[in-house]
């Protein structure tokens, strides 16, 4: 839960740092209501629990529950509302990456939009991998927020570059 919780927070914090670096540019708009959207999502789901099932957590039956708590419709609720706002923002960013004809960040983009969904939709229907399915969709959703704070933050005029980079100049000055 807090970790859903503390993800959300750092996602709304994250949504206001956006909106700032890219403020009257492309994505501008959209990019950080939809990271501040996705934040609000994963806050629901975190203060809402999931009803057991599915073998999630370990030892709950393996069949999917016949009906759901309110608790966890919320929960489903704030999952749902995190992935959309993901899926959305990454074609907000391919579309802003396509506008300045960066191929590689565009391919990315779009890569995390389509992705994400198809590793989290095999993990609903494969009980043996939902774990390891969720995660990698996961791993493609959430890393693009990620990414994109870093790379949003080093195209600010007096950023710093990020801490790997700052390294890297150390050792080549040496």
């Amino acid at each position: 839960m807090a970790n859903f919780i503390i993800t959300g927070v750092l996602a709304l914090l994250g949504a206001k740092g956006v909106r700032a670096a890219l403020r009257g540019r492309k994505a501008g708009t959209w990019g950080p209501l939809l990271i501040g959207t996705f934040g609000i999502g994963l806050i629901l789901g975190g203060l809402f629990r999931p009803d057991p099932g599915r073998g999630f957590p370990p030892g709950a039956p393996a069949e999917i529950p016949t009906s759901l708590s309110a608790h966890a419709t919320v929960h489903t609720l704030g999952f749902f509302i995190a992935m959309l706002s993901l899926i959305a923002v990454s074609f907000v960013f391919a579309r802003r990456f396509a506008s300045q004809r960066r191929v590689g960040w565009t391919a990315y983009c779009v890569a995390s939009g389509i992705l994400a969904p198809i590793f989290i939709m095999l993990g609903s229907v494969n009980v043996d991998l939902v774990g390891l399915l969720i995660a990698i969709g996961g791993a493609f959703a959430f890393g693009l927020v990620s990414v994109m704070a870093v790379h949003l933050r080093s195209e600010l005029p007096n950023a710093s570059p990020p801490l790997l980079a700052q390294r890297r100049m150390a050792t080549t000055a040496r």
